[in-house]
């Protein structure tokens, strides 16, 4: 685990660099080949932001037949010790985590796809060392997750493991006062994720004018087109967005989920809903997609306020 972290392979005196740690890697999975001839194995499990030794795993091991994934680790804001919460609510919100992503798949993700392995984040969060108190396990953490899920697979990423280290705040599990388990916000975000995250990455072209910070993504199965529009503007100045989904394929009946948390609040750590429902530890969610008025085969359209995302599924035209 984290094998370019020196405090690791420290552990181990004959491995000083990647090319000491490939060695010795080798010599581990060639014994296990050649006692279960037809072993498969992931790596190499590279700490958050040290792109060089995964991609140099991944172009050292493209022939081999025995790697059938290449894992990495990322926390999107670095340490959380010492960050503010307002500094990290701002900071998961904003579009400098986005132009992040963007730096990481172009100096990680592209390489090692270009290799033909999959990729997997076996760790990721918004913070390591624990998350940000107060930022963290709020609605902001929401909205994050569902933005990162969707743009790791719309980029091609196979998997995303949200780190869980037992009852630290950016945890997706936690317990309340007694005892009992409950989902924080971020879950919510997740679950957002599964309703609006299964079929084929449709591409999205958004116009903006108003600079609005908002994203968009889009899924398309065999009858249905599920667009994730996510709204981060928020403070005294956030603005709703008026959204017109344009498309061949749509037709002219949609149904919407939104995700929410009571005022738009994005400190919020309770009272956050998903389809007008809780996600509790003793009973099924029992959010509800909510019928749009019916539009104009070609186009669809809503409002999404501030500080919330919107799950949209659509009938495709039939033509």
């Amino acid at each position: 685990n984290e094998p370019d972290v020196k405090r690791v392979y420290n552990q181990d005196l004959t491995i000083t660099n990647f090319a000491t740690y490939l060695e010795k890697w080798r010599t581990y999975a060639s014994a296990i080949t050649n006692a279960v001839p037809g072993a498969k194995f992931a790596g190499p499990d590279a700490g958050s932001g040290n792109v060089y030794w995964t991609t140099n795993f991944a172009g050292a091991l493209k022939d081999s037949g025995i790697i059938s994934v290449v894992t990495e680790h990322y926390y999107a804001g670095g340490k959380g010790r010492g960050v503010e919460a307002m500094q990290g609510i701002d900071a998961m919100l904003s579009r400098e985590w986005i132009k992040a992503s963007q730096t990481l798949y172009n100096k990680m993700a592209k390489p090692v796809l270009w290799d033909g392995f999959p990729i997997q984040f076996t760790e990721a969060n918004d913070h390591y060392s624990g998350g940000v108190h107060d930022a963290s396990d709020t609605f902001a953490g929401a909205l994050w997750a569902l933005d990162f899920l969707h743009w790791w697979a719309a980029a091609g990423v196979r998997g995303v493991d949200f780190h869980n280290t037992q009852w630290v705040v950016n945890d997706v599990i936690t317990r309340e006062p007694g005892g009992r388990l409950a989902i924080t916000p971020k879950g919510y975000g997740i679950k957002a994720f599964d309703l609006g995250g299964h079929g084929v990455i449709e591409p999205v072209a958004l116009s903006n004018p108003d600079g609005i910070n908002l994203t968009a993504y889009a899924v398309g199965d065999t009858g249905s087109i599920f667009v994730t529009l996510i709204n981060k503007d928020h403070g005294a100045d956030a603005r709703g967005a008026a959204v017109s989904i344009v498309s061949e394929e749509i037709g002219p009946n949609a149904e919407v989920i939104f995700l929410n948390a009571p005022g738009g609040d994005v400190t919020a750590k309770t009272g956050v809903t998903l389809g007008g429902a809780s996600i509790t530890s003793d009973g099924p969610w029992l959010g509800k997609w909510t019928p749009l008025a019916p539009g104009k085969v070609g186009k669809c359209v809503l409002t999404v306020p501030a500080a919330c995302a919107a799950i949209v599924k659509i009938s495709k035209n039939e033509k």
